[in-house]
């Protein structure tokens, strides 16, 4: 029987024309043997050799400019001791396009809009964007086939609404996309065939009124200068911009409709920097007035750890940390130690929510206590100062979700599995392995939603962006539960 290192030889070639594609990148990676890469370029024949593999189970992978792999590729390879493989044959897909014509509301070309291609995780690929010209035509090249939707955003300006004297009131075009509905979820879909062109991407915009959001900035720290306002919306427009008066009021034009979170920021003296605590607000058709953004000073808080069973001790030469992460507008993390008695202090912390987190593993935080306020899980709500002394309990009884990725073809090897718990639940994102399994453990117990896609569509995911797509899941304490799952078509 032949023993010692493998090797592994092909051809890499379109999948369109047949003809040979050189200078790819092929990676072997191990998916059950800790984790071994090995890689080769193409010749100009489109011809690859690796030698010395080490035997084991492997997912192969491609990479050149222009080219994507193939949903079904990313399969498992197989590979025993002194085996010589000569016989692969890898296909690369060509890029394709997407072409159209934006107008406005009013049926006529609107020229220099930028025309984005996002894919179904909400992403927006290097490349994957155009500008109208002056017919309001636009195209996008080197997109990658799949599902895509396909968004505008105009730029207007910042400008107050101009006062017209017949008492209308001003309208503005708006994010839109295909084929003219102003959200992620209501648009439409192109698919982009292999060195195909989706024509006929056209959008005609979307238009508002041209409304204000106003209030007053309360609670300013005496001294601070350079006061400026934090913008940050679902639909991925942000800014940040002066515009605070000295008596704290500010009026904010031209948002596009949507659920924003503003808060208000200055700088000390000593350069240290203050922030309000953020407000969340609905922009749709009418002003929105009299909202207050609040500067709560930095507080202290004292606390303590419990733990519900032994087994969510650390371990006993682990250092023990907790980890508060900010969540929206100004995050940051916030980390402490926590004594061998579970006394913690925090110092300085700003006003805001956070999301509690343990440094050991095999734990997760059941619920908090804060004075005579109880609050399950791990979010911490500090928006309106301390009320008291903060108590975690942490629990060992974790859950576990695995189960087996297929599609059209059989175990999809490769596949991202994205899962997510509700609007601010940490996303974490596991790649199927050999015969396509997958796992997630150490997740507490709550409702999720999971969704798998093809290997290259989960970079920067949002579990969300897949509206219609996830299926959910509830995970009890100390529960193991089996979900198998289709991967997306032509995600």
């Amino acid at each position: 029987m032949a023993q010692g290192p493998a090797s592994v030889t092909g051809v890499v070639v379109d999948s369109v024309t047949g003809a040979a594609l050189p200078r790819v990148h092929v990676v072997l990676e191990g998916s059950e043997t800790g984790g071994l890469k090995y890689g080769a370029m193409t010749t100009v024949e489109g011809q690859f050799s690796i030698s010395g593999v080490a035997a084991g189970s492997y997912v192969v992978s491609e990479e050149r400019v222009g080219f994507s792999m193939p949903a079904e590729d990313g399969s498992e390879l197989v590979v025993r001791a002194g085996e010589k493989r000569d016989d692969l044959r890898l296909k690369m897909l060509p890029a394709g396009a997407i072409s159209g014509r934006v107008t406005n509301a009013d049926g006529e070309a609107v020229q220099g809009v930028v025309v984005v291609a996002e894919s179904a995780g909400g992403r927006i690929a290097s490349g994957t964007e155009a500008k109208t010209d002056s017919t309001g035509r636009f195209r996008i090249g080197g997109v990658t086939p799949g599902s895509y939707k396909v968004k505008t955003t105009p730029e207007n300006s910042r400008a107050p609404a101009e006062v017209r004297t017949d008492g209308a009131v001003e309208m503005q075009d708006g994010v839109t996309y295909y084929p003219g509905v102003e959200s992620y979820g209501q648009g439409g879909r192109v698919v982009v065939t292999a060195g195909g062109e989706a024509s006929g991407a056209d959008i005609r915009l979307t238009r508002y009124p041209v409304v204000a959001v106003s209030g007053r900035v309360e609670g300013a720290p005496e001294g601070a200068f350079n006061p400026q306002l934090w913008i940050a919306g679902d639909n991925g427009e942000g800014r940040s911009t002066g515009g605070v008066k000295p008596d704290g009021a500010f009026r904010l034009w031209r948002l596009h409709p949507g659920r924003y979170e503003i808060a208000a920021m200055w700088q000390g003296p000593g350069g240290q920097r203050f922030l309000s605590v953020p407000e969340v607000v609905e922009v749709a058709g009418s002003n929105v007035e009299g909202l207050a953004l609040r500067v709560m000073p930095p507080v202290d808080v004292a606390g303590r750890v419990e733990f519900q069973e032994d087994a969510a001790r650390p371990a006993g030469n682990e250092m023990a940390r907790l980890t508060l992460e900010k969540i929206g507008i100004g995050g940051a993390l916030v980390e402490v130690e926590v004594g061998a008695d579970g006394a913690f202090h925090l110092s300085q912390v700003t006003a805001g929510r956070y999301r509690v987190r343990p440094s050991w593993r095999g734990v997760y935080v059941a619920s908090m206590r804060m004075g005579t306020v109880a609050m399950e899980g791990w979010l911490l709500d500090l928006s309106h100062g301390v009320g008291g002394a903060l108590t975690v309990r942490m629990s060992s009884a974790t859950g576990a979700l695995a189960g087996t990725v297929t599609d059209e073809k059989g175990p999809a090897v490769g596949a991202q599995v994205l899962l997510t718990a509700g609007d601010m639940g940490e996303p974490k994102m596991v790649k199927a392995g050999a015969g396509g399994r997958y796992s997630f453990e150490g997740l507490a117990p709550g409702k999720y939603a999971v969704v798998a896609v093809r290997q290259e569509a989960g970079q920067g995911f949002a579990v969300e962006a897949y509206e219609g797509l996830t299926e959910g899941v509830e995970i009890r304490a100390g529960e193991k539960v089996v979900r198998d799952l289709k991967r997306v078509a032509g995600e």
